[in-house]
């Protein structure tokens, strides 16, 4: 068994076809699942990349795919920057800046990365990217104020991605999810980035 079947047998979404009305507990849950292996200090995160049509590329004729969980991942220091302290040495840099020097993946992009390779993302029925966090301390880190993170903004994008899911307080009792167009994620994250909105990292908002 490889590393993505592994963390697929994991969070519980192995070779299994999901609901999106009925699983939102479970989305959560397996968020929370992932986000409890990344290794920063400060925030944890987890997520995945759900469809509900996805084509699969084959040498010989496309085939459909059922719904499921396609990629996921959590932020995490990458191989070859094992000694460097995100936390430590952006202490003094304003959070959604400078976002370039930091030696993590972030969990959307690892979660985009294994989603990718051999597909190409269905127009009708696009991809949904589920976001769920943790503080450092353990204790549950809501994020549906908004989505702040410009770098993993682009890539959904650019990969076609078109709605993300965050958890708010709610989700782990309702399985409700707030969810944001990746038009509205760019916007954000483009004046989170630029100052012009600010956000109260610490209650509980951004990245």
């Amino acid at each position: 068994m490889n590393r993505q079947d592994k963390l697929y047998d994991e969070v519980g979404f192995m070779k299994r076809k999901i609901d999106l009305k009925r699983d939102g507990k479970r989305l959560f849950d397996a968020c929370i699942k992932l986000a409890k292996k990344s290794d920063c200090d400060k925030r944890k995160f987890g997520s995945l990349v759900v469809s509900k049509q996805l084509i699969m590329l084959s040498t010989f004729e496309p085939r459909k795919l059922t719904p499921g969980v396609r990629g996921l991942g959590y932020n995490h220091i990458i191989r070859g920057l094992e000694n460097f302290n995100c936390c430590k040495e952006r202490a003094s840099i304003a959070s959604g800046t400078r976002t370039e020097y930091c030696g993590a993946i972030h969990a959307e992009m690892m979660a985009l990365q294994y989603a990718l390779p051999n597909h190409f993302l269905g127009d009708n029925e696009p991809e949904i990217v589920f976001v769920a966090g943790l503080n450092g301390d353990g204790s549950f880190f809501n994020n549906s104020g908004g989505f702040y993170c410009l770098p993993c903004a682009k890539e959904l994008a650019h990969a076609g991605i078109k709605k993300i899911a965050l958890a708010s307080a709610d989700t782990p009792k309702s399985g409700e999810w707030v969810y944001v167009t990746i038009e509205e994620a760019l916007q954000q994250s483009l004046e989170f980035t630029k100052g012009t909105k600010k956000v109260d990292y610490d209650a509980g908002f951004g990245r």
